[in-house]
C-alpha cells in the first residue's frame, strides 16, 4: 500500500504531500526512484490518480509507476541487474 486509508481521491490529494513528499524530501539518501505498486488500499478511491503521480512535475522521477501492471529491469551496480 502506498496511501492509507483508502488510497487517493485525485492527484492533488493532501496525502501526496503529507505521506510521500514531506517525509521523503527531508533526507538526501531517500531522493531515489520509488518503484510503486498498487495495494488493496489504493483501490478504495481512484487507482488512476495513483498511477498518474508518475507524470506530475515535482514527483517525477521519484514516483515510478508506469501503469497498473508493469515490470522493469533496474541496474543496481555497474555490472549487475
Amino acid at each position: 500500500d502506498s496511501f492509507y486509508y483508502c488510497g487517493l481521491a485525485n492527484t492533488s490529494d493532501f496525502q501526496i504531500q503529507t505521506d510521500f513528499v514531506q517525509p521523503y524530501s527531508k533526507y538526501p539518501s531517500l531522493d531515489v526512484p520509488w518503484y510503486s505498486v498498487l495495494g488493496n488500499h489504493e483501490y478504495g478511491y481512484n487507482v488512476s490518480a495513483v498511477i498518474e503521480l508518475s507524470k506530475l512535475e515535482g514527483l517525477r522521477p521519484r514516483w515510478v509507476m508506469d501503469s497498473r501492471y508493469y515490470s522493469r529491469r533496474v541496474k543496481l551496480a555497474a555490472s549487475a541487474w
